[in-house]
């Protein structure tokens, strides 16, 4: 029976996309500057057949997010070393990221890397006077996008058109 749906982190469910095995795969195959996008969808399939298989010990049938990477890893462990190394890495970082995340309370649904979380953090959210944090970085590219758009009010310009350019722009990094 084929995966339809993936139960994320937070418990809910969404409908299962092997795109974005494929894209995670390719992605650390990139890293080693290794182009092949037939291995990543072929390594995807051999993936996806996996999990497939083990559907019925998943809860309605549903993978979570982390039992999809794990099997992920399995198989590049199996079939590509340091693909699996480079994946491994990768998952490993954004697993940290959560975590800083999670403990500076930024509930945020940008995909920042952990050096990216620490500069904002150490330099340019905005803190109260005992020094925590009191904005995301969303709220931080909404503040600066705003300062930035003000200055079209003196050309005649719509500063919030330009605010939006400008947030859109940061958001998407």
């Amino acid at each position: 029976m084929k995966i339809t749906q993936v139960r994320k982190r937070t418990g809910e469910f969404v409908a299962f996309d092997a795109e974005k095995i494929t894209d995670a795969i390719q992605k650390a195959m990139l890293f080693l500057g290794i182009k092949n996008r037939k291995k990543a969808e072929s390594l995807t399939k051999n993936i996806i057949e996996l999990l497939e298989s083990k559907q019925s010990t998943f809860y309605k049938g549903a993978p979570t997010i982390e039992q999809i990477q794990d099997t992920v890893e399995d198989v590049l462990q199996q079939r590509d070393e340091r693909v699996f190394k480079a994946y491994t890495l990768y998952r490993r970082s954004r697993g940290i990221a959560r975590e800083i995340k999670k403990y500076f309370k930024i509930n945020d649904d940008l995909k920042l890397d952990v050096n990216a979380l620490k500069v904002l953090e150490e330099r340019y959210l905005l803190k109260d006077e005992a020094g925590k944090i009191i904005e995301t970085p969303t709220q931080l590219f909404k503040r600066v996008a705003k300062a930035i758009a003000a200055q079209d009010k003196l050309y005649g310009k719509d500063p919030k058109k330009t605010e939006e350019e400008f947030f859109s722009a940061m958001r998407n990094l």
